[in-house]
């Protein structure tokens, strides 16, 4: 789950959950999010109908069309400083993860890389791909409705540590082989 506050987005909740059934994903995703718009990869119709029936509303992203749009963003967002992800490496005085929910996202964005066609591997990417599916809204923001806007205050206040290079330096570069 992706929080944007001023121009920078916030990665607030990040589960990789691969041992797990389907069912019981989709189950939390409805009670914990369930007034949250889902973006969802277009290809898994079946289980973007099922988060439907469940009452969630879902977004398809077209992959074919929106992948390298939706990189370029995290691209130019990461080299602004307008993405935010928990360290993973990050421990406290007792020696325990602060935070390694983003642990595999991280994981994946370093390892990232492009065929000879300068396409994006389909290799233990799923992480990524939900990532960037997350994305999307921020890509064309919604016009600013007329008339009153309510403002929430933000959905957590505590200050979190974020990693600041580590993970993003090979996710930023252009295009390679390999």
């Amino acid at each position: 789950m992706w929080e944007k506050q001023g121009e920078t987005v916030f990665c607030r909740d990040c589960r990789i959950r691969p041992e797990t059934a389907l069912s019981e994903i989709m189950q939390e995703i409805r009670e914990d999010f369930r007034h949250i718009p889902v973006y969802a990869d277009s290809s898994a119709a079946h289980e973007n109908d099922q988060l439907r029936r469940l009452g969630l509303s879902v977004s398809p992203v077209l992959f074919s069309k929106e992948k390298d749009e939706l990189i370029g963003h995290v691209r130019w967002r990461l080299e602004k400083g307008f993405m935010k992800i928990p360290d993973p490496m990050l421990i406290d005085e007792n020696d325990l993860p602060v935070d390694n929910s983003c642990l595999t996202l991280v994981r994946q964005m370093e390892a990232y890389s492009y065929d000879e066609k300068g396409k994006p591997r389909k290799v233990n990417d799923d992480a990524v791909d939900s990532m960037l599916c997350g994305m999307k809204p921020f890509l064309h923001p919604p016009p600013t409705p007329s008339g009153f806007v309510i403002t929430h205050p933000p959905r957590y206040s505590y200050p979190s540590p974020f990693y600041g290079d580590e993970g993003r330096e090979r996710f930023l570069q252009k295009p390679r082989k390999e």
